[in-house]
């Protein structure tokens, strides 16, 4: 379909209908030139976009319109992006079930009685019935990785610090990663070659030199590990999957076993909910509808916040600003700190002999609307190893249960993206040699 801004509007206007995954329809661009000239883009609702509404799925928000782009909306434009939409999202970040925007839920393209997870839960959805070919959100516990296991997309999270964050609305800034989605590796690759480097408005940007300059070693093959301690509550269709890819790949090599200890394991959630909460309540105290967004000159700025945030992101706010309260502070968000380090200590210790950590993305595929409560298993908390530690991970399509998708998460040591896509292209192929056989 040639690339025009009828035929967009169109394709849009039919993935709203089947997803109500867009916020903003944007009035596309099309240019001749450039690395994406033919690709149309989402934005997850967070992103700055001069002259639209950004309001992050939050009332308190309302209203507001961005003067300026962010850095990654700059380098889409300069490479020629047709951006199309701005995409629905958990409020400010805080969630991850894709039901708790300000405009609605976004409905699951494969299955309406499912939850398509969150809080990039709009891109994902747009992506997957090709209202774009690609969305940039952010990722900061697990909001790139599970939509796209969910939906069956490919989801990339960046090192830390690799793709600017400047004009995002944030959530926990230590954990906070631009993240990238689409129906195949070689999009997400392009997309993320463009959108990395060094920004002087983000000072947690950096380049490392001494990978980018320098000329990499060649290896036959990848070393490979599996993480088995994630796997244990895993629904038995995708514990089968996982066990009859791990006997394909060792046709060919050696599957190291890795495992942490359920003990340090059952302390991730705990420790991201002290984590997470205490910095977005630092964040958002700009939240107070008298600078921007939702105001009332009638109002007090407690009863504009009031009625701005859901209970949800209340509820995150008083455990964020009980963690942060002097008389709790080394009892909580410290020793929180502390705990975090011994599990990226631990996370760190599975890659000394291995270049990739792979395993399910998820336990199960979406669950049902109905049956939905937040999810602290194992099988999908792990998912924050990689937030907490900012290690690179993606996961991919592979395979599907009763006609839902669910994917493959691989896990690669920080600033090797180029081992990690070079891994994903591997095991797509294994999949695939896996389905033919």
């Amino acid at each position: 379909m040639p690339l025009t801004r009828e035929n967009i509007r169109k394709q849009c206007e039919f993935a709203q209908q089947k997803t109500q995954a867009i916020v903003s329809f944007v009035v596309p661009e099309i240019q001749d030139k450039g690395r994406f000239k033919d690709i149309r883009i989402a934005l997850k609702d967070n992103i700055s976009l001069k002259g639209y509404p950004l309001q992050a799925g939050s009332k308190i928000l309302e209203g507001y319109q961005c003067p300026y782009d962010a850095t990654i909306v700059e380098k889409i434009k300069q490479e020629g992006g047709c951006i199309v939409a701005k995409t629905a999202m958990d409020e400010l970040g805080m969630g991850g079930s894709g039901n708790n925007d300000i405009h609605g839920p976004v409905i699951h393209p494969w299955d309406a009685s499912r939850i398509p997870g969150g809080s990039s839960s709009g891109c994902a959805a747009l992506v997957a019935v090709d209202g774009a070919d690609v969305a940039v959100g952010t990722d900061t516990g697990d909001s790139i990785r599970k939509p796209a296991s969910y939906m069956g997309l490919v989801g990339l999270k960046p090192t830390y610090g690799r793709i600017s964050r400047f004009g995002i609305v944030p959530y926990a800034s230590s954990m906070d990663t631009v993240g990238i989605l689409a129906r195949s590796i070689e999009q997400v690759e392009s997309v993320y070659d463009v959108l990395k480097g060094q920004d002087e408005r983000d000072l947690m940007t950096f380049l490392p030199k001494s990978l980018e300059k320098a000329p990499q070693k060649k290896q036959e093959l990848l070393r490979l590990a599996v993480f088995d301690s994630i796997s244990e509550d895993a629904d038995p269709v995708l514990k089968a999957r996982l066990q009859k890819l791990i006997e394909q790949l060792e046709t060919k090599q050696t599957i190291k076993h890795v495992q942490m200890p359920q003990s340090l394991l059952a302390l991730i959630d705990p420790v991201y909910t002290v984590i997470a909460n205490a910095e977005a309540c630092s964040n958002h105290a700009n939240l107070d509808g008298l600078r921007f967004g939702l105001s009332s000159k009638d109002q007090s700025v407690e009863n504009i916040r009031s009625r701005g945030f859901s209970w949800e992101v209340k509820k995150r706010f008083l455990c964020g600003a009980y963690a942060l309260h002097k008389e709790n502070q080394e009892r909580l968000f410290i020793k929180a700190q502390k705990i975090r380090r011994k599990l990226v200590d631990a996370y760190a210790s599975m890659f000394t002999e291995a270049d990739i950590v792979f395993s399910l993305t998820t336990p199960d595929v979406a669950p049902l609307i109905s049956e939905y409560k937040e999810d602290t298993s194992i099988g999908l908390s792990y998912l924050k190893l990689s937030n907490f530690s900012g290690y690179p991970s993606i996961s991919i399509p592979f395979g599907h249960k009763e006609g839902l998708p669910f994917g493959l998460h691989l896990a690669a040591k920080p600033c090797r993206e180029d081992l990690l896509l070079k891994a994903a292209k591997m095991f797509s192929q294994v999949i695939q040699e896996m389905d033919h056989v």
